[in-house]
Formats: structure tokens, sequence, C-alpha cells
């Protein structure tokens, strides 16, 4: 998104062309859950979380992502508040799961 706003510079330290970074606050609340950022991996495409469903097993679970902001992010579809997520090693499963999707090859 491009924003053109005016800032302070009195101590001339910005520059033309320089980024920044900003929020853009909003009233209406963005339904959904709130997880850490690495609990969504990308899967040929789609969001996804893995949720344990037993003793060293995952459920992979497509999820529908939002807003994400200061290392996380909005799940708008996918996952129900108060269930649990992986949120260390999901990369680690993500790799499991496409290696064994290979083959013996």
């Amino acid at each position: 998104m491009h924003v053109i706003s005016r800032a302070d510079n009195a101590d001339g330290r910005l520059h033309p062309g320089m980024f920044l970074t900003t929020r853009l606050p909003t009233r209406d609340p963005t339904p959904g859950v709130v997880v850490p950022a690495g609990a969504v991996v990308d899967i040929d495409g789609v969001s996804t979380v893995f949720v344990p469903n037993g003793p060293e097993r995952f459920q992979v679970r497509p999820v529908r992502v939002g807003a994400e902001q200061d290392g996380k992010v909005v799940v708008l579809s996918g996952l129900a508040a108060g269930e649990t997520v992986v949120t260390q090693g999901a990369f680690t499963l993500k790799s499991v799961l496409l290696k064994s999707s290979m083959g013996d090859d």
C-alpha cells in the first residue's frame, strides 16, 4: 500500500526515497484467532497450521490468514478459538510431510 504523509523533519534525518513502517489504526476489529506467525506455513500455496491430534500425531489444517503484525497473524478461518497449534517446529513438520509425500525415490 502506498501512503503519502507529512512528517516533522526538524533534525533533517529523513531524506527523499527513505522508507518507513507505520501502523494505521482502524476502529473495526478483525474477528479471528491470533497465533504466532511462525505457526503458519505455506504448503503448495496454502496457508497451513499443524494441530496436535494425539501423541506425536498432527493434523494438517488449511487456514485463511489476515493481518500480520509484531510476529503474530490473525487466522480468519480454519481454526477455532482455544485450539492448540504447533508454534515451534511447524517448519520441521512441513519438511517431514513433504518428504513423506515424495515416496522412496
